[in-house]
């Protein structure tokens, strides 16, 4: 329920036109992320994000904008 909630509430509001952030923008979006995983899974701050993303089946802000970006990229170059 944790991972519903955060999904429609917050992450959501991250996803929207996370393509602009291109640069150093994003970083003030990855604490927001990194908070919200650690709040679904019940883990500490102490732990490592990026297993936790792993077992999310999430990537990082920064990650999330290449993929975004190189699929509107395909979708424009294959339509």
């Amino acid at each position: 329920m944790a991972k519903s909630i955060a999904t429609a509430a917050v992450a959501g509001r991250l996803e929207y036109c996370n393509s602009v952030l291109i640069g150093d923008q994003y970083i003030k979006a990855s604490p927001v992320q990194n908070s919200i995983a650690l709040i679904v899974t019940r883990t500490r701050r102490s732990e490592q994000i990026i297993p936790i993303f792993a077992k999310l089946h999430c990537l990082p802000i920064q990650y999330r904008i290449q993929y975004k970006l190189a699929l509107m990229t395909f979708k424009v170059m294959t339509s």
